[in-house]
């Protein structure tokens, strides 16, 4: 892209709808490495607090480890419109928002994707 497209900065960014304003972004310049982030997302937004969780176990994961992100943020949506039983899977009682997206974070704080752990796609404004 930077070389087809001339661009002197890309940037990445991730979230999702729940979220309202997204939940990281990473900014590439031209001495950044591809192969070092390979799939990073990023670093979370200010006032962003995350977690990467053992879906099994609900135990937060070390640096390195795969497992379910999930956020709590003044921005996290209240719940779903009708839908409490969707709304209680998604959010916990204490106000974490499961995402339902496999993510690992190193030590210096940069997330990498690595898959869904469950596909929601929604059509017209509702989920029928």
């Amino acid at each position: 892209l930077k070389t087809e497209l001339k661009m002197q900065i890309l940037a990445v960014g991730f979230g999702s709808t729940e979220l309202n304003n997204g939940l990281v972004k990473f900014f590439l310049l031209d001495s950044f490495d591809s192969n070092l982030y390979r799939n990073c997302v990023g670093k979370p937004l200010p006032l962003m607090e995350c977690k990467i969780v053992d879906p099994n176990t609900g135990l937060v994961q070390p640096f390195e480890s795969e497992g379910e992100l999930h956020v709590r943020s003044y921005s996290v949506t209240k719940g779903y419109w009708n839908d409490e039983e969707m709304t209680k899977k998604a959010l916990s009682f204490s106000g974490w928002y499961n995402t339902g997206d496999y993510l690992s974070m190193d030590s210096k704080g940069n997330f990498y994707f690595k898959s869904r752990c469950k596909e929601i796609i929604t059509t017209k404004g509702s989920g029928n």
